[in-house]
């Protein structure tokens, strides 16, 4: 048996919450063993290994045998997060139920999120609405980048910050609306996976994933996820992914006493900073000289910029790569000392 969802993941502004909360699930041999208590945002207030948080990419129900199948298993904490990937060139709405309630059953403590593309078809791929008000989920986050934009019929992406907010605004509201109709209070944060953009105030956007994410529940702040997977290790003409990491706290900064806009009413507060992640993409089998990264960085590399991220404070680490890769990373001297065995 495992515990209802609300006794795993806390409703964040529930009664419940004090600092957190702690569930019991039953393990395969019988015995209960305790959950950890469960950060507030996508990773807990600290640095380095004590705030690491892995949140590892689902494609398919092979992905959910390899995460919770040895050697990997054990290397999985309670606060690490699933994301099933429903934009995955086999995945429809139905599918993606089964592999929810798979990865709720071996993982009981972990949070599940949804990364969602912007599709109407419900049969399709990249369904927006995919998971929304699923109990066991704890977020739907939205895949905002030009091709997800451009390839579901919306018109020309645009580059400007002003339109992606309110276009942004205007998409996240369908879902939130979608959650909020279900049965019983929203368990469900809305988020953005948002392409990485040069001169970007990622904090504007931040600014109305909370306004957004508290109509739903007045202690929801909403994640977001930043697609900085190119920038691992940067160049000369690039900065760095810790640059950027850095560039993008810093705005967070002004979120949390009050900004980015002038006449904000009040300051969200520092932890708003742990509602933020980055993403870095590598493979198993890397071939050098592929302009993707998911291609091109090998797990040394992605080890090496975890490390450097988990530098600026951030604990929060997407990892778009499969579970072979994970395991590879996972192995490296560097990624020893980030999640010991």
């Amino acid at each position: 048996m495992r515990l209802p969802r609300s006794l795993i993941l806390v409703p964040v502004g529930a009664a419940l919450l004090v600092a957190g909360i702690t569930g019991c699930a039953d393990s395969d041999d019988g015995t209960s063993s305790a959950c950890a208590t469960l950060p507030r945002g996508l990773a807990p207030k600290g640095s380095g290994p004590d705030a690491y948080t892995m949140v590892l990419r689902v494609n398919k129900a092979a992905d959910v045998k390899a995460l919770s199948s040895e050697p990997l298993r054990s290397r999985i904490t309670d606060r690490d997060i699933l994301l099933i990937n429903t934009e995955y060139r086999t995945m429809t709405p139905k599918k993606a139920t089964p592999i929810l309630e798979s990865l709720r059953d071996a993982f009981p403590c972990n949070r599940i999120a949804a990364l969602n593309g912007l599709s109407p078809e419900k049969n399709k791929p990249g369904y927006i609405f995919s998971l929304a008000g699923n109990p066991d989920l704890d977020g739907v986050v939205v895949d905002w980048e030009k091709s997800t934009w451009e390839e579901t019929g919306k018109g020309a992406w645009s580059e400007s910050l002003g339109v992606n907010l309110d276009r942004a605004d205007e998409e996240l509201r369908r879902i939130s609306k979608k959650i909020a109709a279900g049965p019983g209070k929203p368990q469900t944060r809305v988020g953005l996976a948002t392409e990485y953009q040069d001169g970007w105030n990622y904090a504007a956007l931040g600014r109305e994933l909370v306004l957004l994410n508290r109509e739903l529940d007045k202690g929801f702040l909403g994640y977001q996820l930043i697609q900085s997977q190119n920038r691992c290790g940067g160049t000369q003409t690039t900065d760095s992914i810790a640059e950027v990491a850095e560039a993008i706290r810093s705005q967070y900064g002004e979120l949390a006493r009050g900004g980015p806009e002038p006449g904000t009413p009040y300051g969200i507060g520092p932890e708003v900073i742990n509602h933020l992640g980055f993403e870095i993409s590598f493979s198993a089998n890397p071939k050098a000289g592929s302009g993707l990264a998911v291609v091109r960085d090998s797990a040394s590399e992605a080890a090496r910029c975890s490390k450097e991220v988990l530098g600026t404070g951030s604990g929060a680490l997407i990892y778009w790569a499969t579970p072979a890769a994970i395991e590879k990373m996972l192995k490296t001297p560097t990624g020893k000392k980030l999640r010991p065995e």
